[in-house]
């Protein structure tokens, strides 16, 4: 019987055209320099530094820890395209997978790579130049020589292992072919460092389950930035929540940070990250996803709900564990940016933002009736009826009552007719789209203190005498209202005059 003969050739991909393809992966510079950071924390380093240089019109960036170092058969593997497959179990702490990682990252950003290492006493270094690639078309690389690897900066501040990773000719950096400015180049180191102060924060603040790791930024230490704000005894942080997972146990915790009244302007504006990505708590709110709590992604719903204002205090950390076949099912991609929660996780996270909204709601109740909670007198009050919300001056506010109290009918007549104006006149789209800019600020004017004090005064002492109102339920009041609320002392005096009133009537 006749066998079929199968006949195979290669196809060998051309090596210019490839590696500038890879080169358009779609990496930042930030997570770029983020990726090579985490062989770092992967080798154990305690220490990294990342180093800019800048020299007419030239620029290189350098990456050096003191991690467990590289011999000459790893440091090979560690430059080979492809070095480990994606399949291949990972030990706990390494947080790579496809073995790309270093080669794309530096190709996204620069056409020169050296890597430099020492490990028990020997060194070793290896450069790609992408440029001796196109010329000859080749997959060559070159094993620097002792003399060569002199003059590979700092590499005299390894004492005994570590690794530095050298970007020159960095021609993708900024976006530009020609020479790069002093200061977009800044202006590139500092968007590094504050996208590191993010993604690293657990690292550098040293949480528990994880060593602790120092990041310099041109010999400047760097700071964790907790997209939570969980040191904040203003903010609201729910209970964890574990769940299974084919690959171990998922993790999420739900916070609901400071609203801007709460924290001062330097503490607000840094945790609305829009430093690092646009558009502030709005842009910012949803899910934070950490593999071995590194932060891979963030400011995403996953389409479980849509972002808006009413939520956009509302971030929720979720850590998955560190295997392959996770990665597989959360459908990580190379460079760490994008992800997609399997069926049944989204079910648990549709649970979590269950649990959050409830808690938005608590302060509100059932379809058609008032749904501001009355722990002081509003000025306003909120209704909700089918799909439409409403908002209505509260004319039963005591200060608009003492005022008709003093008013003729012609005048409340008046007063009614300027209520129901301002009502109607409600700017509430220019509002929400000024709540949704995040260059802008919405604050209110305020007024000075004396202002403060007097209405504060007038409106105690009205409580007091015409609403017969005891000193602790003014106080009570006061201190739950905003301004008031703002100004202790002034409440504090004016309850000392109630008191003194109170203890001249017994007398």
């Amino acid at each position: 019987m006749k066998q079929d003969c199968h006949e195979f050739f290669e196809l060998n991909p051309d090596p210019d055209c490839l590696i500038e393809s890879m080169r358009s992966i779609g990496y930042s510079v930030e997570a770029a320099v983020a990726d090579i950071m985490d062989n770092s924390i992967s080798a154990n380093a305690s220490e990294i530094h990342l180093m800019g240089v800048y020299f007419e019109g030239r620029s290189s960036l350098m990456i050096r820890d003191n991690g467990n170092g590289m011999d000459l058969d790893e440091l090979k593997s560690a430059m080979r395209l492809g070095s480990r497959s994606p399949r291949e179990e990972r030990s706990k702490g390494d947080l790579g997978r496809f073995g790309l990682g270093l080669k794309t990252a530096s190709f996204s950003q620069c056409r020169k790579l050296t890597v430099f290492s020492r490990k028990n006493g020997g060194q070793h270094a290896i450069c790609w130049n992408l440029d001796h690639v196109k010329q000859y078309r080749k997959w060559e690389v070159e094993i620097l020589t002792q003399p060569q690897i002199k003059e590979v900066s700092e590499t005299e501040k390894i004492s005994r292992n570590g690794t530095i990773v050298l970007w020159e000719d960095l021609d993708r950096a900024l976006g530009l072919t020609t020479n790069l400015s002093r200061t977009r180049f800044n202006s590139m180191i500092k968007s590094i460092k504050d996208h590191l102060e993010l993604v690293f924060h657990r690292y550098l603040h040293g949480e528990g389950g994880i060593k602790k790791v120092e990041i310099f930024v041109n010999n400047h230490p760097i700071a964790p930035l907790d997209p939570f704000n969980s040191k904040s005894p203003s903010t609201h942080a729910f209970q964890t929540d574990c769940f299974p997972s084919t690959e171990g146990i998922i993790e999420s915790r739900a916070f609901i940070l400071p609203h801007q009244s709460k924290v001062s302007r330097k503490e607000w504006e840094r945790h609305s990250l829009s430093h690092i990505h646009p558009g502030g708590y709005n842009r910012n709110q949803g899910f934070y996803i950490y593999r071995k709590k590194r932060l891979l992604i963030w400011g995403t719903w996953f389409r479980l709900k849509a972002m808006n204002h009413l939520s956009q205090l509302a971030r929720i950390r979720i850590d998955i564990p560190n295997t392959v076949a996770e990665d597989e099912r959360w459908s990580i991609d190379v460079k760490k940016s994008t992800a997609s929660p399997p069926p049944e996780v989204r079910d648990r996270l549709k649970n979590v933002i269950h649990q959050i909204e409830e808690n938005s709601k608590r302060p509100y109740t059932s379809r058609g009736r008032k749904v501001l909670e009355e722990s002081y007198e509003s000025m306003w009050n909120r209704y909700e009826k089918n799909n439409d919300i409403h908002y209505i001056i509260n004319r039963s506010h005591s200060l608009i009552a003492g005022l008709e109290n003093q008013m003729d009918d012609v005048e409340i007549s008046r007063l009614k007719a300027l209520l129901s104006l301002l009502e109607t006149s409600l700017p509430v789209s220019t509002v929400f789209a000024d709540l949704g800019d995040s260059t802008k600020n919405v604050n209110q004017p305020g007024i000075d203190q004396a202002q403060v004090k007097e209405t504060l005064d007038a409106y105690a002492k009205l409580l007091f005498e015409e609403q017969g109102k005891s000193v602790d339920e003014v106080k009570s009041i006061l201190n739950s209202m905003p301004p008031f609320d703002s100004y202790p002392n002034l409440v504090s005096g004016a309850l000392k005059i109630l008191s003194k009133d109170v203890t001249s009537a017994q007398s």
